[in-house]
């Protein structure tokens, strides 16, 4: 196998027999860049790095506004208010243990308990979280060729002549193969006859770095050659180059156009694209139910991550009518195909019964071919089951090994159930400092569970742990906000005492009322007890204020 590289004058020749460029004798301008990498390391002693652990997770302080002088003023390790002491807590005496507690017995409810995620992770593109692979735009940049005779993706365009078909079918035979090198050279005679698939895989090799050096830009300019030419893949391809703003600047309506263009043409990650952004309003105006006739276009032809969307969207009742038995039809024939996305969502359409018999079994059985992908909502609901002996003996040990690898990808999620798990001493010993810190990282990715938990543990204060009413308020006012109830009562009660914040009564009644109106019962009481009336959306009637 050859290895094509560009010099750093620009000419590209093989790598693996030329030490240098034998048209100008100039070094490869990798080359270059790791000398200038190497002189860097000897002057600095030795090149910095980082390693990431998902057992020790690090604190971000970027939640918190009070800034290092402020944490220092307040004697604080983190802006959390995690003390330094001791991994494992030394034991208490029954005194001490009464003295930890800050708030009083009346203050204290049975919902002041760690908060659990109420449902499996369904990784829908809806929710405020980071986009999973399988719900972004889809480039055609798997290593095959999509070979012209087939023309499984929509590539409508045609050799010229016998002689032209005969040496394209040479060229996807050598890109196949992966010889990019002889690609490479025999894409050249057919590019300059205009040849739109050979301009496709040349732009392919350098968008992929497929036998030579990447080039987004490069590869943007061929893309749009073919594209204007009918190239219905490099349309789809331009389209994503554009709206990442990769190669060329970032424009979101011309890459949404060049997506439409390409499902106009049959295309199906064309068409599975154009959908994306209808469903969004990227570079087009939202239109729900137009995205859903696109996917369903794509999906129609086969297309794994539009079957999933086609389920997806039948399952919420978007773009078109809610019908679960239809929904996991297409869940199913999505996972059949080997998308994580969809194994991970049938399962959670098993698992809670929607448009079929409830299977827990069988939803294990899709969950774990899924996590063991790597996809962390899958590892999330996996990890889950085995905590919570669901459909599955439990199994602690099992259920952190898979919530852990999920963390390590920034699983908001599993973070809060990690450290749900080191606060009770499910499988570990207790440790209510090891679960701040879990609560802490993913408080840090805007997960309200994990917000309410840190904040109840800051309010506690002890194991480790530095009690601190202001930032408590500031957490249960960032869970507030996302509509968490528990939060909201307690927001309402510091609120009304002046715990953490300036005392402000009417707000306080006001948060009270958004948790009452959500049928938190403690807000309920309080209210009642005040002879304060609120409304189903839990707004306050302003006569019955005192």
């Amino acid at each position: 196998m050859s290895t094509l590289i560009r010099c750093i004058e620009g000419h590209v020749y093989d790598r693996d027999k030329h030490d240098a460029c034998p048209e100008c004798g100039a070094v490869p301008a990798e080359t270059k860049k790791e000398k200038g990498r190497a002189k860097e390391v000897a002057e600095n002693g030795k090149a910095k790095t980082a390693v990431p652990s998902a057992a020790k997770p690090s604190l971000n302080s970027k939640t918190i506004a009070l800034g290092a002088a402020g944490a220092l003023a307040l004697g604080l390790v983190g802006f959390w208010g995690l003390s330094s002491g001791p991994e494992t807590p030394a034991e208490k005496t029954e005194g001490e243990k009464q003295s930890v507690a800050t708030l009083t017995d009346k203050d204290k409810t049975e919902d002041d308990k760690p908060q659990d995620n109420k449902s499996p992770d369904d990784a829908s593109a809806d929710k405020k979280q980071p986009a999973k692979e399988d719900e972004k735009p889809k480039t055609d940049t798997d290593t095959q060729s999509d070979n012209t005779d087939k023309k499984p993706d929509g590539d409508n365009t045609k050799p010229g002549s016998d002689l032209r078909k005969a040496e394209l079918k040479d060229l996807t035979s050598a890109f196949d193969s992966k010889d990019y090198a002889k690609a490479w050279k025999q894409a050249e005679p057919l590019i300059e006859a205009g040849e739109p698939a050979a301009i496709f895989l040349k732009a392919k090799m350098l968008h992929l770095g497929l036998g030579i050096q990447e080039s987004p830009l490069d590869a943007a300019k061929l893309y749009q050659r073919a594209a204007e030419l009918g190239e219905s893949r490099a349309m789809n391809n331009l389209g994503n180059l554009l709206l990442a703003g990769q190669g060329l600047p970032r424009d979101d309506i011309q890459g949404a156009d060049w997506y439409r263009k390409s499902a106009e043409t049959g295309h199906a990650t064309g068409q599975y694209n154009y959908a994306w952004v209808l469903e969004r309003g990227r570079g087009v105006p939202k239109d729900t139910k137009k995205a859903y006739t696109f996917y369903l276009k794509s999906a129609e032809q086969g297309y794994a991550a539009a079957q999933n969307a086609v389920g997806r969207m039948m399952t919420n009742g978007v773009g078109t009518s809610r019908n679960d038995v239809e929904a996991i039809k297409w869940v199913r024939k999505s996972a059949e195909q080997g998308l994580a996305l969809g194994e991970n969502f049938l399962g959670v359409m098993l698992s809670g019964g929607r448009g079929t018999t409830k299977n827990e079994s069988e939803a294990l059985f899709w969950y774990e071919k899924a996590a063991k992908k790597g996809f962390s909502s899958a590892q999330y609901n996996l990890g889950n089951a085995f905590r919570n002996g669901t459909g599955i003996d439990k199994n602690y040990v099992q259920a952190l090994y898979w919530l852990e690898k999920a963390a390590a990808q920034n699983h908001a999620l599993s973070m809060n159930v990690i450290g749900l798990m080191h606060e009770n001493g499910n499988g570990v010993q207790r440790n209510k400092r090891q679960a701040g810190i879990w609560y802490a990282k993913a408080a840090d990715l805007g997960n309200h569970y994990a917000q309410a938990n840190l904040a109840f543990l800051l309010s506690k204060g002890g194991s480790g742990i530095t009690r601190n009413y202001a930032l408590a308020a500031d957490l249960f006012r960032k869970s507030a906000m996302q509509g968490n109830s528990v939060a909201q009562r307690q927001l309402g009660n510091f609120l009304l005492k002046g715990r953490g914040v300036t005392k402000n009564f009417e707000e306080g009644v006001s948060w009270l009322a958004k948790a009452a109106a959500q049928g938190d019962k403690p807000a309920q009481k309080a209210l009642r007890s005040r002879n304060i009336n609120y409304d189903a959306t839990g707004k306050v009637q302003p006569e019955r204020m005192r």
